[in-house]
């Protein structure tokens, strides 16, 4: 992607990389170094914390089944607690950091967004539909914001949420991981697909609101000729038609997001595993303890694959 040329140029503006989309992302997102390593800091304590506690509370099953004394169930549900309180502030922490940082994209977006305007020329700008400008300095500006969080942080923290288990799955005894990498296979393969399906349909979504917004705001602009010329009717039909395109391409959108396989391949996985800690169980190689970890390490896969279904959404 080309830099746009200006006729006029700006004092003090900084200077963000667009040669490309991700580049011209991580150009805003770089300006605030501190706040993207917090972020990814506090993600890793909050995936080590997440896999602590069902370490923990299996071994406290455990103690209760092997009889121990009241003293080493008081520090194994002390241990258990801790876990959840690092969690808890951890989680404060990397909320916080990832809200600022989208804030403050949105905010120098727009202000780039304003710059560039500025810079252009009057042919520029006749050329323009007003409409759609404002579709952009809102709307879009705000799908950015989305990007940053929840989008991007989601997806950092479903990438940390599926390794740092696996880690710990893998320390219990490694032919666990069996059922966990099919699906994180067949994972890949389902959101592959669904990704292809989907951008096509997104880019047609926000295209359809640029159309329709811009409509509406040249007549809302031009009411007095639009009534000088008698054509309140017409305008009426146009824009019926173009938010009946943007209300079936939403439908389309829907459409798609219902076909969101992973949550069945999640499912199914969910029983295979349980199956196999059971077998593991009777076999004598698995505690209760272990098999009640190893199903909650599992639970932990869930996030990334509810909330890969609206993140991309929003990336693509």
């Amino acid at each position: 992607m080309s830099v746009p040329r200006s006729e006029f140029t700006i004092a003090d503006t900084y200077p963000y990389d667009r040669q490309s989309p991700v580049r011209w992302i991580t150009s805003h997102i770089l300006r605030y170094p501190i706040l993207p390593i917090v972020f990814v800091l506090t993600t890793i304590g909050m995936a080590v914390s997440q896999s602590l506690a069902a370490v923990m509370v299996g071994r406290t099953f455990d103690t209760v089944i092997n009889g121990a004394g009241l003293t080493q169930l008081g520090i194994a549900s002390l241990l258990v607690v801790a876990a959840y309180f690092g969690y808890g502030a951890f989680d404060i922490i990397n909320s916080l950091a990832i809200r600022v940082l989208a804030q403050r994209v949105e905010r120098d977006a727009r202000a780039e967004l304003y710059l560039s305007l500025l810079g252009k020329s009057q042919t520029f700008h006749s050329r323009q539909r007003v409409g759609d400008l404002m579709a952009r300095v809102t709307n879009d500006v705000q799908q950015v914001n989305q990007l940053i969080s929840p989008a991007l942080g989601s997806m950092t923290e479903s990438l940390l949420t599926l390794i740092v288990p696996l880690i710990t799955i893998a320390t219990i005894r490694v032919d666990l991981l069996l059922v966990p990498i099919l699906f994180l296979v067949s994972f890949a393969i389902a959101l592959q697909r669904y990704n292809i399906e989907l951008r096509p349909v997104a880019g047609a979504l926000r295209a359809r609101f640029g159309t329709m917004n811009a409509g509406l705001a040249e007549a809302i602009a031009g009411i007095e000729v639009v009534k000088g010329f008698a054509q309140e009717i017409d305008e009426e039909r146009r824009f019926r038609k173009h938010a009946h395109d943007y209300r079936d391409m939403f439908v389309r959108e829907g459409q798609v997001e219902a076909r969101y396989l992973p949550l069945l391949l999640y499912g199914i996985a969910v029983g295979l595993a349980f199956g196999h800690a059971l077998y593991l169980y009777l076999q004598g190689v698995l505690s209760v303890g272990q098999v009640i970890t190893y199903m909650a390490l599992l639970e932990t896969l869930r996030f990334p694959t509810v909330f890969s279904l609206f993140t991309f959404s929003v990336i693509q």
